[in-house]
């Protein structure tokens, strides 16, 4: 395959193609990166008000005694919200399948929940496939 076709193929989230298979794989990075650093800062933010006073802190010289009950209180929505955030990141899979006739999507969360559809491709005619935003 040449350079070019591998650029091609990865800019339309192909993951796997043979003669008679194709694999369309999407993963969502960005949701990742942000559940990654919420998850960094959620963590600093419980040790800052909990152990902080105790056993130091990065950033200021506050003691926990300083702290309000509401900080707790947006501590833990934080930590919520980042929750959503990873239950929200799904890997969608779009897979066709030339030999065996069939199209299958599937849907797969972190928590191992899956939803998955299939179709009869002798059924379909004209598949078009648009890349979203062009």
């Amino acid at each position: 395959m040449d350079p070019d076709q591998v650029i091609r193929n990865n800019r339309v989230n192909l993951d796997e193609e043979t003669k008679d298979r194709m694999v369309f794989r999407k993963f969502p990075l960005g949701c990742w990166a942000i559940v990654f650093l919420g998850l960094v800062g959620f963590f600093y933010m419980m040790y800052h008000f909990t152990l902080g006073h105790e056993y130091g802190v990065l950033f200021g010289n506050q003691h926990s005694e300083d702290f309000p009950i509401w900080t707790y209180v947006l501590v833990v929505a934080f930590g919520l919200i980042v929750i959503a955030f990873l239950i929200i990141g799904k890997i969608d899979t779009i897979v066709i399948d030339k030999r065996l006739k069939y199209l299958s999507k599937s849907r797969v969360s972190l928590c191992c929940i899956r939803q998955k559809s299939e179709r009869d491709t002798s059924d379909m005619t004209g598949i078009n496939a648009y890349k979203r935003g062009h």
